[in-house]
This record gives structure tokens, sequence and C-alpha cells, in this order.
């Protein structure tokens, strides 16, 4: 089966930008546990779902679902649910997968080559360019497609190659502030424990692992005290 996905064609739809200019930050969170359910509910062939169908596969509502995809588009008809093509269009497009973006590895540890070896990245549409490590480690290998690279020829790669996104595994040796507002880079994807702040041009994700693991520990609670 054939599962690349779709192209829209409606000219009268919302841009992806000024759908996300008009979307709250707690649906955009939602958008891509949408996405994951919906590629696999394409990957079974299925191309019919209800908003109570995606309200158990989310642990949400499906008085939220229907809430959730109003507010991005005109999806489902009473009495036959969505159209999984249609959603995973509308889904897609403002999540940028079909925008071809590209990125760089900082940190050739432990976490670093998991992700680098992991399909994450072509799953999402997202092109990794290149591996960079601080201690001439693993430099000129590659990691599955992907060449390391040593950290001084960073930012002039990510220059040349127009990189859009650094993902981020450490700090050592490095100061991730050279990053901000440098070159093509839009966004960074940030692993470590330090805080990093955006920039006028450079967004910032940063990830705690640890509040990830705090928060499913709170649910675990409340899931045994029946709240």
């Amino acid at each position: 089966m054939d599962t690349r996905l779709p192209t829209s064609s409606d000219d009268s739809m919302l841009s992806a930008e000024d759908k996300e200019k008009t979307i709250p930050a707690a649906l955009l969170s939602r958008l891509p546990q949408y996405y994951i359910c919906l590629k696999d509910l394409v990957n079974r062939d299925i191309m019919r779902v209800s908003s109570r169908e995606l309200s158990k596969a989310l642990d949400i509502t499906d008085s939220q679902v229907r809430q959730d995809f109003a507010r991005i588009g005109d999806y489902g008809r009473q009495g036959y649910g969505y159209s999984v093509r249609e959603l995973i269009i509308g889904v897609s497009d403002i999540l940028g997968i079909t925008d071809e973006f590209s990125a760089v590895i900082i940190g050739a540890n432990v976490l670093g080559l998991a992700i680098a070896s992991d399909s994450l990245f072509s799953r999402h549409g997202v092109l990794l360019k290149g591996i960079f490590n601080f201690d001439g480690t693993l430099v000129g290998q590659r990691v599955g497609n992907t060449k390391v690279y040593p950290l001084d020829e960073l930012i002039p790669f990510i220059v040349k190659e127009k990189v859009d996104i650094a993902v981020l595994t450490t700090t050592e040796g490095y100061d991730p502030s050279e990053l901000i507002d440098n070159g093509s880079l839009r966004g960074i994807w940030n692993f470590t424990n330090r805080f990093i702040e955006r920039g006028e041009k450079t967004l910032v994700h940063n990830v705690s692992l640890g509040d990830s693991l705090m928060t499913l520990c709170c649910k675990i609670k409340r899931l045994k005290e029946g709240r």
C-alpha cells in the first residue's frame, strides 16, 4: 500500500501560517499525536474514523476532538465521521511535514546517536544532513547515511547547507547561543539541561525529559487513585 502523504489542491483553505496564528498552544501540542494516530490508520487501510475512536486513542474527550478539528478546518459530517485522508492533509500541512525541512544533530553522544539511528526524521519529512561532535570522536564516520563532522565546521555548514533545525543533545565544549539568529537556522530542538531562550528569528523548543517523567508518574498516581 502507498502511504505517502497526499497534497491539498483547495486554494480556498487557509495557509498553514494563517492557521497556526489562530490555533491555541494546547491544540498545537496535540496535533503531532493526531498525526501519529492518523498515520497508523492509513497504514491499516482505515479511511474513516469517528471522534470517539480518536478520543480513545489520544485519551481525551470526543467533544475535544470535534472542537479541535472544527478549529483547524471544515472536517466531519454527521453520521459519517471524519475522512482520514482529509484530516492527514490538514494536520500535516499545519505541522510543516510537507515543507522538506533539514536538520543537524550537535553531539554524537548516546542520545544523539540514538536519534540519528532512528527513522524519526524521514518519517516526519525532515532531512538529516549532518552530525557534529566536539571531541573528534567518530568524525569522518557515518551513522546510517549521515556523516559525522567536527564541531568547528558547524556554523559554516549551517549557512552553506541552509539548515533549518539544530538538534542539541549536549552543550559540552559548545556555547549554544552561537546558534541563535545565525544563518538560516529557524529552530533548536534542545534536549540538554540548559534552558535556551529563543531569538528574533530562531525558535527554541526546550525538551525536559524529567518533566515528562514526572507527568507520567502523576498520571499513573491519579489512575491508581481512580481520578
